[in-house]
């Protein structure tokens, strides 16, 4: 029989392992440390196997016949362990942590005492162990490293009143893992920070970067958790709270022209900074004072500006370590400084991807309801108020004595005024920009600047593969069953993440429920990421209700807990962006609120309908660029809407570098554009490559959607009535006048508003419904299928760009059916609000007849109208990716009918399928084809017009 015993030295614990015989156990006999593992009893060998291993690595001593354990080892023992070797078991008393005086008070001590039930107990200490009149307790980390501190202090007192704070900073973390401790207030009200190390905060003033030092705390790499002793930086953490950093960077620090070794920050906090942090911060408050040049040149590499002040008095060592490298900015973040559109020569201008209705010799504008006639230099400059104003988030602006609400859609309204002015009266598409140094002397805040790769590829985003909490598969939360494309949409967005990739692609066709799969996706994320980190969806207005809708639908409550909602009129921080589980946000928003988002790191950010940032040369993709996200999701249906640089900028934000730089790819895939090389683009995008997911994940509903009804497409043709035709020819005989690309242009506009009515709304008013009906064969057609729809109460849309049209049409559909209200519009001067209560409110009412009027572009994304059936085309666009995406509002999951999309053509009597409506129709079909078999812009090119009016225009 053996039996561990144990004597209480100075220097630790000296375990003996004895063998038990004789009478009453009378004989004992210490046995040599090389029998213990087999002698012991049975529950204690896993301990001793801790203890070979200790003895290896010198944290305790083997001696003779017995071991002895340092008391600081010996508190580091389990309560189980620590009973295995017939170590005491902890005290039953309650530790009491007092003090005399104060810090500032050279007298200053702790004092120590332990009670019971509230009544004092007379306790020696000896290392680890209490004594209690007979009886032996041990005292366990962090209860015996607070005693150590304490009487350590007591027994040499520092004389430096910093030191005294340094000693309690040190105590500090002690307390927080004893949550059984009794401290008095005075202690427990003191909070030291104690700062070795310092980051820099950046934020852009008008006169310059502004730049705040963050205090930072010992390297957590010092005990060896890093390799070679350095610290991810993502992993850094501020050692003060926001609200404490913000008094210490913006008030304390910045009151006296150098640095100090102690701050008083408010409610018993104090930072407390070492020497050699102390000079290097000093050296901060003098590029503060400085000139804008020096700060930006401070920015760009602290450490090197350290070296070169500091270099004589501080040991390189120890300025390596001094500053601290986090993530508050993208690592793609090159500098700060005033933004400038930048010139792309070799960028291939966009295909004509709008042209409007009609030309008169002003250019109307319809805004709030009101149209006006403005002549181009007009519209030119209303364009750059707009602008400005937009990008200084002003509500609204005063225009001719009137005021008008700043939105995207006001300013795209004017843009597209613009380029027709660009076009057709060979004025300059936008006003003059100012450069750089013209904006930085007019006071504008300078911005963040990401490193370009439109010239060279200067920017790559590097593969690293990550581990996860959880293994990949469908989330707990999810309460709805996913179809078979959205599960497998699912598996590869976590590939792709587990493999490393920096983003990917999903570009399936409209209707197949993106947003339900990259929901699954977030929700999956928001446990598994190693860091807790906030993730964020940035979708246009309109859209932004619907994530928030589909997010509480389809999962647990909870799942993603509430979305902080950062657009509008919500103010929008740092802080509130870096606590939040979710994000909500829209592009704009970003632009507005730059630094704010910039300077937080995001676990993943979704950017849906992403070819709002398709262009390389707009501030909205700048914008994008600089924010700091470890995975990027691209979501749109449209991944080549103009021109193949679309895809380009879009994979620029999501994998920089996997396509080479923009000059680059446009004279390869665009200048010399063929279909081998489109193809072979294609390739690029959707091959796995091994184990590798695909970079772009796109499907198509005739694919993947067999559950869904059929649909059916019919271009009926009718025949123009007189008044129409005349009106037609006489758009021939005048451009027989013209030449040049301007004067095509006007005809083919001319020709494409004439095939819609050739008797303008606005000028209408003295003519009787039924007869407006019948002078265009498009709108005659339209309402005898409207006819159809009515007496088997269905719903239809109708796609009409001209705005006037919109609201005549509506009183038409009103009168002809005996509506009580008007037929709901949704063009671009609805708000995302309002037209989200519109779309709810037509998706409700079952079993009547109602009709939708929208314009193609702001009702032809993020929307779903399964409620109608019918899709009527009134006018055309140019692009037939835009009509696609009207007609897929219907054509969706949740569609229960089948559909109908008629596509209206107006036949001149005498030129027959010579008629623009029927060259047109078969034009868009042929560019429709080419965009779904390859990756090819489907707009239509200058040749593809000069054939369209040699064909379809010219007689």
């Amino acid at each position: 029989m053996t039996a561990f015993a144990h004597s209480v030295e100075s220097e630790g614990l000296l375990l003996r392992l004895e063998a038990v015989s004789g009478f009453l156990g009378r004989s004992k006999s210490a046995l040599p440390w090389p029998q213990w593992l087999g002698e012991a009893p049975p529950g204690s060998r896993l301990t001793l196997a801790r203890l070979s291993d200790w003895a290896l690595d010198g944290r305790i001593q083997i001696r003779a016949n017995a071991v002895c354990i340092p008391h600081e080892v010996a508190a580091m023992l389990t309560d189980g362990q620590a009973q295995s070797l017939g170590l005491p078991g902890p005290p039953p008393f309650a530790m009491h942590l007092e003090h005399d005086g104060t810090f500032e008070q050279p007298a200053f001590r702790f004092a120590l005492s332990w009670r019971k039930n509230f009544q004092p107990v007379m306790a020696q200490r000896t290392g680890c162990i209490l004594k209690v009149g007979q009886q032996r307790f041990r005292l366990s980390e962090p209860i015996y490293q607070l005693c150590e501190a304490a009487d350590a202090f007591n027994s040499a007192p520092p004389e430096q009143v910093e030191a005294r704070f340094l000693v309690w900073a040190r105590i500090q973390p002690y307390l927080e893992q004893a949550a059984e401790v009794q401290t008095s207030g005075y202690l427990h009200q003191t909070r030291i920070a104690h700062a070795t190390r310092f980051s820099i905060h950046l934020e852009a003033g008008p006169n310059g970067p502004l730049i705040e030092p963050v205090l930072y705390g010992a390297d957590a790499s010092a005990d060896g958790s890093e390799p070679d002793g350095v610290a991810e930086p993502e992993k850094a953490e501020p050692l003060l709270p926001d609200r404490y950093q913000q008094i210490f960077a913006r008030k304390r620090f910045v009151a006296a022209p150098e640095a100090r070794t102690r701050y008083a920050l408010g409610d018993g906090w104090y930072a407390v900074l070492d020497d050699d942090l102390k000079s290097a911060l000093t050296e901060v408050r003098r590029v503060q004072e400085g000139t804008a040049e020096a700060r930006r040149a401070f920015a760009r590499n602290p450490q090197a500006w350290l070296k070169d002040k500091l270099g004589d008095s501080v040991d390189e060592a120890v300025l390596d370590s001094l500053f601290t490298v986090t993530d508050q900015y993208s690592e793609r973040v090159a500098d700060m400084g005033i933004w400038e559109k930048p010139v792309v020569p070799w960028f291939k201008a966009a295909g004509n991807d709008w042209l409007p209705d009609e030309l008169p010799e002003t250019i109307p504008l319809h805004l709030q309801g009101r149209t006006l006639s403005l002549n181009p230099n007009e519209a030119v400059s209303l364009l750059a108020d707009l602008r400005a104003a937009h990008e200084q988030g002003v509500a609204s602006i005063e225009f001719r004595g009137e005021s008008f609400p700043v939105t995207t859609e006001t300013v795209e309204t004017v843009e597209r005024a613009c380029r027709e002015a660009a076009e057709t009266k060979k004025v300059a598409l936008t006003p003059s920009q100012p450069n750089a140094q013209e904006r930085s002397a007019e006071g504008h805040a300078e911005e963040l600047l990401p490193t370009s790769n439109l010239s060279e590829l200067a920017y790559e985003a590097a593969k690293r593969p990550r581990s996860t909490r959880l293994p990949p598969g469908l989330p707990d939360a999810l309460q709805a069953m996913l179809k078979p494309h959205q599960e497998t949409g699912l598996d590869w967005l976590q590939a792709a993440y587990i493999a490393g990739h920096p983003g990917c692609l999903l570009a399936d066709d409209m209707g197949l429920g993106k947003t339900l799969q990259a929901l699954s996706f977030l929700v999956w994320l928001s446990r598994a990421q190693l860091r807790s980190r906030p993730l964020m969806v940035v979708a246009p207005t309109g859209l932004l209700k619907n994530w928030q809708n589909e997010a509480e639908l389809h999962f647990k409550p909870g799942a993603l807990g509430a979305p902080y909602l950062a657009h509008g009129r919500n103010p929008v921080t740092a802080e509130k962006l870096r606590d939040a589980t979710w994000v909500l946000t829209t592009y704009e928003t970003i632009r507005n609120r730059e630094q704010a988002f910039a300077g937080i790191a995001f676990g993943a950010v979704v950017f849906d309908e992403m070819q709002k940032i398709k262009s390389p040369d707009s501030h909205l993709s700048k914008c994008a660029l600089t924010l700091n996200v470890d995975f990027v999701i691209g979501m749109t249906g449209t991944p080549v809407e103009n021109r193949l640089a679309d895809l380009w900028c879009l994979m620029d934000r999501i994998w920089p570098g996997v396509l080479p730089e923009l000059k680059q790819f446009s004279s390869y895939y665009e200048a010399e554009a063929s279909p081998e090389r489109s193809r072979e683009l294609k390739e690029i995008m959707v091959r796995s490559r091994g184990a590798d997911p695909a970079i772009m994940l796109r499907r198509m509903k005739h694919d993947h959607l067999p559950g869904l009804p059929k649909r059916e497409s019919e271009s009926p043709k009718v025949t123009m009535p007189a008044i129409q035709a005349q009106a037609y020819d006489q758009v021939l005989a005048d451009a027989k006048e013209g030449e040049g690309r301007g004067w095509m242009l006007q005809a083919l506009q001319r020709l494409r508003g004439v095939c819609l009515h050739p008797i303008h709304p606005d000028q209408s008013g003295n003519i009787g419904d039924d007869e407006y009906i019948a002078q265009s064969a498009r709108l005659s057609e339209t309402f005898r299928i409207l006819d159809d729809v009515h007496a088997e109460k269905r719903k239809a849309l109708i796609f009409v760009e001209l705005l006037a049209m919109q609201d005549k049409l509506a009183g038409l559909i009103q009168r002809r059916y005996g509506l009580r209200d008007l037929p709901m519009i949704i063009s671009g001067e609805v708000t995302g609000a309002e037209r989200q209560k519109r779309v709810d409110r037509f998706q409700a009412e079952a079993g009547v007849f109602d009709a939708m009027i929208l314009s193609p572009k702001a009702g032809g994304v993020g929307i779903t109208l399964t409620a109608a059936n019918h899709v009527i085309h009134l006018s055309r666009w140019w692009n037939p990716a835009v009509e696609d995406q009207c007609s897929d509002r219907v054509y969706r999951i949740g569609q229960k009918r089948d559909v109908r999309v008629h596509c209206p053509l107006a036949i001149h009597p005498r030129l027959d399928d010579g008629s623009f409506d029927v060259k047109l129709d078969a034009l868009l079909e042929r560019r429709r084809q080419m965009s779904r078999e390859l990756l090819a812009p489907p707009t239509l090119t200058d040749q593809d017009l000069k054939d369209l009016w040699r064909q379809g225009g010219n007689g």
